[in-house]
């Protein structure tokens, strides 16, 4: 008989290390904070719609998904790293407005943000 080891990331990434499977996640969190500190979503009132504190990465991936779900608008203060804008559009399966400042409201009936400002 043989005891196998796994660990689990937040998205189900399988790791055989405790450590690699840490940096996987703290990686992600870094990412999050970008977004968080450089874009706000806002609804459809323009009401914005931030994170609560305290969320470990789980709580924030489900805030994420379920908010970036709802939201109309969004609003980008500066310039993103494309490695959030891959990670946005190819590990969270999203589309993301263009990575230029401005204000981007999604159109339903084209399925893409266009413009607001």
């Amino acid at each position: 008989m043989r005891t196998v080891t796994v660990y689990y990331a937040y998205d189900g990434t399988v790791f055989n290390s405790a450590t690699e499977c840490k940096k996987y996640e703290r990686y992600a969190i870094s990412l999050m904070d970008e977004f968080k500190n450089h874009v706000l979503l806002l609804d459809m009132m323009k009401r914005p719609m931030f994170c609560p504190t305290g969320l470990d990465i789980e709580g924030t991936m489900a805030w994420f998904h379920m908010t970036y779900s709802n939201c109309l608008y969004v609003n980008i203060n500066v310039e993103l790293s494309n490695d959030l804008i891959d990670f946005i559009n190819n590990n969270l399966g999203l589309i993301f407005p263009p990575n230029k400042v401005g204000l981007y409201r999604y159109d339903y009936d084209t399925d893409e943000w266009v413009s607001a400002d």
